[in-house]
C-alpha cells in the first residue's frame, strides 16, 4: 500500500481504515483487524509462541508475504490489539515492495500497559502503539458512544478492545 503518511500514526491509522473497509468513511466497530491485514497483503497466523512472546512480523526468506504472528496464548482482545500493533509495524516500515531476503522479526514481549506509549521508549514501538489505539479505538467512534453515557466495560466490549486500553487510549488523549 503506498501513498500513506507515516509521520503521524493517527493519520495513517484513519488512512488504513479508509482504504481498506470503511465503508463511505463510516467505521464499524470492532474495527476487523484481520481483514484489514488481509486488505494489506498481509497473512495472519495463530500460533503457540513462546512464554512471553505475543506477536511478530516476519517474512519467510524467499516469500514476498509478511507474515503476522499472533500467539494463540492471547486472549481476543489482546490478540486483536497485537494483530493491529503488527499492521502498524507493516505500514510504517514495510509499504511497497521489500527486496531484502532476510527474515525479518519483531517479537513483541510486553504487557498490555505498555501500550502507553510513555511506557516505551523505542520510537517504532511508540510509533506502532500509537497507530493500534486509532485503528482499534477511533477518536470519533469514541467520542460519539461516550456521549450516550455508556459505561466504560461496555464500551470496551462494543470496540472489541479490553477496559485497561480503553482507559489508556483515554489518557492518550
Amino acid at each position: 500500500m503506498t501513498g500513506l503518511t507515516t509521520d503521524d500514526p493517527d493519520r495513517a491509522a484513519r488512512q488504513v481504515l479508509e482504504t481498506t473497509i470503511a465503508a463511505g468513511a463510516a467505521v464499524r466497530v470492532p474495527v476487523d483487524v484481520t481483514r484489514v491485514a488481509c486488505c494489506l497483503g498481509l497473512a495472519v497466523e495463530r500460533m503457540l509462541l513462546e512464554l512471553g512472546v505475543d506477536g511478530l512480523l516476519v517474512r519467510l526468506e524467499g516469500q514476498s508475504r509478511f507474515r503476522a504472528v499472533v500467539s494463540s496464548r492471547c486472549g481476543p482482545g489482546r490478540r486483536r490489539f497485537v494483530l493491529a500493533h503488527e499492521i502498524g509495524h507493516h505500514v510504517r516500515e514495510h509499504q511497497g515492495p521489500w527486496t531484502r531476503d532476510s527474515v525479518l522479526g519483531r517479537v513483541e514481549r510486553h504487557q498490555e500497559l505498555s501500550m502507553l506509549s510513555a511506557a516505551t521508549t523505542d520510537p517504532d514501538e511508540r510509533w506502532a502503539n500509537d497507530f493500534t489505539t486509532a485503528l482499534l479505538m477511533p477518536a470519533r467512534v469514541v467520542a460519539t458512544l461516550w456521549s450516550t453515557g455508556m459505561d466504560l466495560d461496555v464500551l470496551a466490549r462494543r470496540l472489541g478492545v479490553t477496559p485497561v486500553a480503553l482507559t489508556l487510549c483515554r489518557r492518550r488523549r
